[in-house]
């Protein structure tokens, strides 16, 4: 059997932008994609600290070492800029490797850049 995990958590996000006529997704700066184990076109959830809202959408890719966070799309109606919000990645792993796993939590700061 498969479990499904959540992979990575990015914890405590600012947003910098949103563009309601772009595609529905989340742009992520680069580096954090790396960091995070995100590729561009994962689907991730997004929970904004700020309201509430939670929601499910895209990840692109940003400007490496921006900070960037954009809300694109219809996504623009459950966070605005300035917002503060987690992103969560997720994926499955074998069940009798589940012992082993560890979920890979990365924390910024107020600029989105990685802090230890």
């Amino acid at each position: 059997m498969m479990r499904s995990v959540i992979k990575s958590k990015i914890h405590r996000l600012t947003v910098t932008r949103t563009d309601l006529n772009f595609k529905d997704s989340i742009t992520i700066d680069e580096a954090l994609m790396d960091k995070s184990d995100i590729l561009e076109g994962d689907r991730v959830s997004v929970i904004n600290l700020s309201n509430d809202e939670r929601f499910e959408t895209v990840a692109i890719k940003g400007i490496r070492g921006t900070g960037v966070i954009g809300i694109n799309g219809d996504n623009v109606h459950y966070a605005k800029k300035d917002d503060t919000i987690i992103i969560l990645s997720y994926g499955h792993i074998a069940e009798d490797s589940i012992n082993n796993f560890k979920t890979k939590v990365i924390f910024v700061n107020m600029k989105n850049f990685i802090i230890d």
